[in-house]
């Protein structure tokens, strides 16, 4: 798993009243860092459903790491060439991670399909460094909450290598926070920024032995309850 911090693109301003009457105005730049997580978990096929048709549970581990960079420039309009203070901070934040997710699939050829996935995960920072330098002006700051549960979205593109081997590169984004619940918001916030949380998976499936398990016909003869999994009954209770 690779993951990045992909910060909001509207900045952050804010007007900063330092010592001796001195006014800054400052302006936050956010900027992502690459991480890397490792998961493992089990999955289980659900052959007679048309809208869910796995259900996994993963545990793991995972970092997240981000930027922040800020420009402030003291209000004087007496001045010929504005004053300006520059300042930066970075954070690395490591988490255990467990989740749950619903998986829909469309195949679109006899060895591929797409995956579309809604999911909960459970996040608790167990270690965490943060570096900030506020060049002496007095900031607030966030600095990340140690647990935290959302929902999520995922989308991936499956194929099959063998026939009880998939691999799904996919694409994973949170898309509402409950713990710790902030006016919606699906975003992490660290310093003065907002990031969003993007997920890449290279994910494996290792299917079991079941009989009858075996890649579709081509052609005409493929009948509606062929899939990537071997032969369904087509009854659908979803």
């Amino acid at each position: 798993m690779i993951t990045f911090t992909a910060p909001s693109l509207k900045r952050t301003t804010r007007r900063i009243f330092a010592d001796s009457d001195q006014v800054f105005d400052v302006e936050y730049r956010g900027a992502g860092r690459p991480g890397i997580g490792l998961e493992i978990g089990r999955f289980h096929l659900i052959e007679r459903s048309r809208f869910i048709h796995s259900v996994e549970l993963s545990v793991g581990a995972k970092t997240i790491r981000g930027v922040e960079r800020f420009d402030a420039v003291l209000d004087d309009p007496n001045r010929s060439t504005p004053f300006v203070l520059r300042g930066d901070g970075d954070f690395t934040f490591n988490y255990a991670t467990a989740g749950f997710r619903a998986n829909h699939l469309k195949q679109f050829s006899d060895y591929g399909f797409f995956q579309n996935s809604i999911g909960v995960n459970a996040d608790y920072m167990f270690t965490g460094s943060t570096r900030f330098n506020d060049r002496g002006l007095p900031m607030t700051a966030m600095m990340g909450d140690r647990f935290t549960a959302q929902f999520n979205y995922r989308f991936g593109v499956g194929f099959k290598l063998t026939q009880n081997l998939l691999v799904v590169p996919s694409v994973e984004t949170p898309i509402l926070t409950v713990i710790q619940f902030n006016d919606m918001k699906s975003t992490i916030g660290v310093f003065n920024t907002r990031y969003r949380p993007l997920l890449f998976r290279l994910s494996f499936y290792l299917l079991d032995k079941k009989s009858g398990r075996s890649c579709p016909p081509k052609g005409p003869k493929r009948r509606n309850s062929d899939t990537l999994f071997g032969m369904m009954d087509g009854k659908s209770p979803w």
